[in-house]
């Protein structure tokens, strides 16, 4: 019942143009990263920054890194580099330790929002996806329901 051949034709097609340009765009993106190294060019400033910093071909203007890990360190510098790094290693201790903890059937629900981050966290490296606000709150989501803290089932005491 399914057509196989038009997908199948898309993956080709996604093969042979490779990364396109994005190559390019990266080593002019590391430039600015290199620059700015300590607190970036601030967050929102990686477009004023490569009118400056572009050498590629201006018929068409450079306006994201297009791999959300350049995007962060030319924005933020290691000034937001460290402190994601250090949000990162305490979120997958604590998914880590949840995931241990949970014996329930939801279980499996945790660990498809782990999933989805690693998805969104592999595209990054082709793509900054996560500027955008709505894959941003999925992203949110995605990290609540990995992490979530189910309440104990057990009677409740009553606070009055």
């Amino acid at each position: 019942y399914a057509n196989f051949e038009p997908v199948l034709l898309r993956i080709e097609e996604t093969i042979d143009a490779g990364a396109g340009a994005r190559p390019a765009i990266w080593r002019e993106s590391a430039r600015i990263a290199r620059d700015f190294w300590l607190v970036g060019t601030g967050l929102g400033g990686f477009q004023t920054a490569m009118l400056v910093y572009q050498q590629m071909d201006r018929a068409w203007f450079i306006n994201q890194a297009h791999n959300q890990y350049l995007q962060w360190l030319a924005e933020g510098g290691l000034l937001l580099a460290v402190p994601a790094l250090v949000v990162l290693v305490a979120f997958v201790r604590l998914f880590l330790a949840r995931l241990a903890r949970d014996a329930s059937a939801l279980v499996w629900l945790r660990v498809g929002g782990a999933t989805a981050l690693v998805g969104a966290a592999v595209q990054g490296i082709w793509e900054t996806g996560l500027r955008m606000p709505a894959n941003g709150l999925l992203f949110a989501m995605a990290a609540a329901i990995a992490v979530h803290r189910p309440e104990d089932s057990g009677p409740r005491e009553s606070s009055e």
